[in-house]
């Protein structure tokens, strides 16, 4: 059987084994290990060092493995396997676009890539466009849940808000403000004066999903980007709990929403649009319950772990078959079932920290 290479990223870190024939690399470690731990210096620059250090790495630890996907965290590395005429059809999975020059480098390996994953259907869009990459080489694949962040749902009457990146937190502080509700915001700072029924704070991951399980409700306060989705991992994860989520700014939201019945779109800005719909759904005990449920079906559908792999196998088989090669498709399927009635893998510890 042909062997695969994927990498673990840092939207989807799950290290449990994706079966025979499929190695895996743990992307995230590997470079937050050495950024924590080097100089800071000159920033961006010193962590582009570590990504090239990690292509080199995959050059050289992955000679045999023909198919490989990397995440956003492997940029160099469909540069290198053109530059260096190897025998390789990279797939890039986790894209994300991040200011000055790794964009350009992004893009540049966006284009060196077979195939490229976007977690929305605007991104797939917008990266064509914007890149000159045919549309056909894209391919939407939802963020996955990972199944240790969910447990059971409790509905504690209190909503909560919380991200690093892209959150429009100004119009949020609008819209709460002296509403008779408890706010609970995980950020590590919002650039904002919240109102006092808003507590800002910044907790583990693990801190976060247990304050997650109690919410009545998930606010996502978005800014509109039009190279990149953000809040994806929270969203899936509030819906694989059943919470009502609200969402805002984000275009292409309804790739996993579909408003009023999985959650709620909110007009980015809209803060009179934002407050009315907060109250809506915490004067409902029914409205919430009846929502959550048809979230959690929607995630457990379309954005379990299990159906992310499948559909990152599926196109590297896929181009397994285009060269004329025998598919392995039957043997992973197969594999891939058992994986998800086997607790080992569909309940994985935390990985490691340890150097990789």
């Amino acid at each position: 059987m042909e062997r695969y290479l994927v990498t673990s990223t840092i939207t989807y870190p799950d290290l449990t084994p994706w079966g025979d024939g499929i190695d895996l690399e743990d992307e995230k470690t590997y470079i937050h290990f050495r950024y924590g731990a080097g100089p800071r210096y000159f920033g961006g620059l010193v962590f582009l060092w570590f990504e090239l250090q990690f292509a080199l790495h995959l050059t050289r630890a992955c000679i045999k493995n023909r198919y490989r996907a990397v995440g956003r965290y492997g940029l160099f590395f469909p540069i290198l396997a053109r530059l260096l005429r190897l025998k390789t059809r990279v797939v890039m999975t986790d894209v994300e676009f991040r200011p000055h020059l790794s964009n350009r480098i992004y893009g540049y390996a966006l284009r060196k890539a077979d195939a490229i994953f976007a977690f929305t259907s605007c991104e797939i869009e917008a990266l064509s466009r914007a890149l000159v990459i045919p549309r056909d080489r894209f391919h939407l694949v939802r963020v996955a849940f990972l199944h240790r962040d969910i447990a059971a749902s409790r509905d504690e009457n209190y909503v909560v808000a919380g991200g690093v990146n892209g959150r429009d937190w100004k119009t949020f502080a609008e819209a709460v403000e002296a509403l008779p509700y408890e706010f609970k915001v995980f950020a590590k700072t919002t650039g904002e004066n919240m109102p006092p029924n808003v507590i800002v704070k910044w907790v583990s991951r693990e801190d976060y999903f247990r304050s997650l399980e109690a919410a009545s409700c998930v606010v996502l306060p978005l800014l509109p980007e039009k190279l990149r989705s953000t809040g994806t991992k929270c969203w899936t994860a509030a819906m694989a709990m059943s919470k009502v989520l609200v969402v805002t700014g984000m275009e292409c939201v309804s790739d996993y929403i579909e408003d009023g019945v999985t959650g709620s779109i909110v007009v980015h800005g809209d803060a009179a649009a934002l407050r009315s719909k907060i109250k809506q759904i915490m004067e409902d005990a029914g409205l919430r319950q009846q929502v959550g449920e048809a979230a959690r079906k929607r995630a457990w559908r379309d954005c379990r772990p299990i159906v992310y792999r499948s559909n990152i196998l599926a196109v590297m088989n896929g181009m397994r078959t285009a060269q004329g090669l025998r598919s392995n498709s039957g043997a992973w399927a197969r594999q891939v079932r058992s994986m998800e009635v086997n607790p080992a893998h569909s309940l994985p510890g935390r990985y490691s920290k340890r150097h990789p």
